[in-house]
């Protein structure tokens, strides 16, 4: 299975979603949003999740969504990078 890194920018990013999703709903609700994330997230180390070309970020980006997130990322062939983990009114282009 490939590794998986986290930018400092997407780690405060899943730190912030957790923080704000605990606000709103609780932390039953802030645990669970932010598993769900993570588990899009490790199905793009195997495979298991649909991503696509985000050459239009940055060249050599792909893009997946969890739930109401979404997930910058760059795949080589033994490591996914998390770039950026996004709310998906947010213009990527500008926050990459």
């Amino acid at each position: 299975m490939k590794g998986l890194e986290f930018t400092p920018k997407a780690q405060r990013d899943l730190e912030d979603i957790w923080r704000y999703s605990l606000s709103e709903w609780g932390v039953e609700r802030a645990d669970s949003y932010v598993a769900e994330i993570r588990g899009v997230i490790d199905g793009l180390r195997t495979g298991g999740t649909a991503s696509r070309n985000a050459d239009f970020v940055r060249r050599g980006y792909r893009t997946a969504m969890a739930a109401r997130h979404l997930i910058v990322f760059r795949d080589s062939a033994d490591t996914v990078e998390v770039i950026r983990v996004l709310h998906q009114r947010m213009d990527a282009g500008r926050w990459v």
